[in-house]
């Protein structure tokens, strides 16, 4: 499948060299470097597939694959590892939602998560989407996902604790579906607010 680590330092100075020299590595089991870093602000963000593959330049020999990649008809066409991340299996069904946010006036203090509820007993939720911090200067964000049938939560959090409004801004966010009937919205929170959903998506009828 297609996954993205995401690495934060919530003081905007990394893991280096401000105020020591940290560093990370991830690494596949035989010893394939897929990410390494330390020195970034808020995030650092690296999208790789498993199983994992060094790119066709990193290899140390590879005529079969340096060939295609010199073409360009073969990298137009889908591969088996890209499908994966732009669409569902054909037998299962997705349906869009949009995720929208506008920010206060210090947007690094925002991200969000989307995860899908696997077991409501045991609180086994597994991580959809999350958000990138809001970079300084930025004053909105719009994603949009496609989610198989099942329960999820969607979790927005200010690390301050003063939310999207209005202490420092009116900011705002909101949750769509495809239709554009209104899952959650807000911006007059603390630390965090999480609002639980189906897939699909159905609005609670008006009270008679």
């Amino acid at each position: 499948g297609e996954y993205e680590f995401t690495i934060r330092d919530y003081w905007g100075n990394g893991l280096c060299c401000e105020s020591g020299e940290g560093h990370y590595n991830v690494t596949s089991s035989n010893g394939a470097l897929i990410a390494e870093g330390g020195e970034f602000r808020t995030s650092e963000t690296t999208p790789f597939s498993i199983p994992f593959a060094l790119a066709p330049s990193m290899s140390p020999s590879s005529p079969p694959t340096t060939t295609p990649s010199s073409s360009s008809s073969p990298s137009m066409s889908p591969s088996p590892s890209m499908s994966p991340s732009s669409s569902f299996s054909p037998t299962e069904t997705c349906y869009w939602i949009e995720i929208a946010v506008v920010y206060d006036d210090f947007p690094y203090e925002t991200s969000w998560e989307l995860q899908r509820v696997v077991d409501d007993i045991g609180g086994g939720n597994e991580l959809v989407k999350e958000s990138l911090q809001g970079s300084s200067g930025e004053t909105s964000h719009v994603e949009s996902i496609c989610l198989q049938e099942g329960e999820y939560e969607f979790t927005i959090r200010d690390y301050w604790g003063n939310g999207l409004c209005c202490e420092s801004g009116e900011g705002h966010y909101n949750v769509t579906s495809s239709n554009g009937a209104l899952i959650a919205e807000g911006g007059d929170f603390s630390y965090s607010e999480t609002t639980t959903f189906s897939i699909p998506f159905a609005p609670t009828p008006p009270a008679v």
